[in-house]
């Protein structure tokens, strides 16, 4: 039974991540829920949600990157930019999640969902605009990117949810086109779930709790019933994604994210 409530979870969190560029708003807390009802222990559940989600979001944002780059949308020269950041921060991410209260950082999340929607709606109203960034040089704009792209992965790895929804919003605020800023932070979603998934193996592969089926903190047999729903479920997402006007688009995307914000507050309070 739980094996198919993965593979549903998965098509679910895949649609979502073609669709909007990050399906981890909706697969973090729903397999926290799933992990929790199993006889994992809930003092690891959390991470090892957390672990599991990074480590199918690999495979995820890799099918989606692909076929976002065969429409031409994704911004190269800006994903390259932020790469070596990208993964910087979510091995310290992955590194920290053992000393970091999850109480603040769900409060901090909950806030930035919050702040994000409100700019995805008000970013219709600016003009958008292509553009490029040049690697060669290192204007403040380009230094300021790449920091931003080590705290932004550093919360991701530390919270799964890969970090598009934090992308996509600063990337509006820059007046990118909206399915640039989608394909784009898809893009950075690779790097950071990579490094991400390596931290939680490598750095947690003898913690004593760890229950049987799997490697650090992502348990397998979830992550292949992930895998199996969410690449087809992705390219799905990705079609429906440009068959909406920009502006439709937008607004789903800030009250996704409305959504997420007011589960967190919730979860953190009921």
């Amino acid at each position: 039974m739980f094996l198919i409530l993965y593979f549903f979870i998965g098509s679910l969190t895949g649609f979502l991540a073609g669709l909007m560029g990050n399906g981890g708003l909706i697969l973090v807390p729903t397999m926290i829920f799933a992990l929790s009802a199993t006889d994992i222990s809930h003092h690891i559940a959390t991470q090892m949600a957390i672990g599991t989600a990074l480590a199918s979001m690999v495979f995820t944002s890799a099918n989606t990157t692909w076929q976002h780059y065969r429409k031409g949308s994704i911004n190269v020269s800006l994903f390259l930019l932020l790469t070596p950041g990208l993964l910087l921060g979510s091995w310290l991410g992955g590194f920290l999640i053992a000393f970091i209260d999850s109480t603040i950082l769900t409060h901090v999340l909950a806030l930035f969902c919050i702040l994000a929607a409100f700019q995805s709606f008000q970013s219709k109203k600016r003009p958008q605009q292509k553009v490029q960034y040049t690697l060669k040089i290192p204007t403040i704009k380009n230094i300021a990117l790449v920091f931003i792209s080590i705290i932004i992965s550093c919360i991701a790895a530390i919270s799964g949810l890969g970090g598009a929804f934090m992308t996509i919003p600063i990337l509006l605020h820059l007046r990118f086109p909206v399915h640039q800023c989608i394909a784009t932070a898809s893009a950075c979603t690779m790097p950071v779930a990579l490094m991400g998934t390596c931290s939680y193996i490598i750095l947690y592969y003898h913690d004593a709790n760890l229950p049987e089926h799997t490697f650090g903190y992502v348990y397998w047999p979830a992550l292949l019933c992930i895998i199996a729903g969410s690449l087809p479920a992705s390219k799905l997402g990705v079609f429906v994604s440009y068959k909406l006007k920009t502006h439709t688009l937008q607004n789903f995307i800030g009250c996704i994210l409305l959504v997420i914000s007011a589960a967190l507050l919730i979860k953190l309070y009921l």
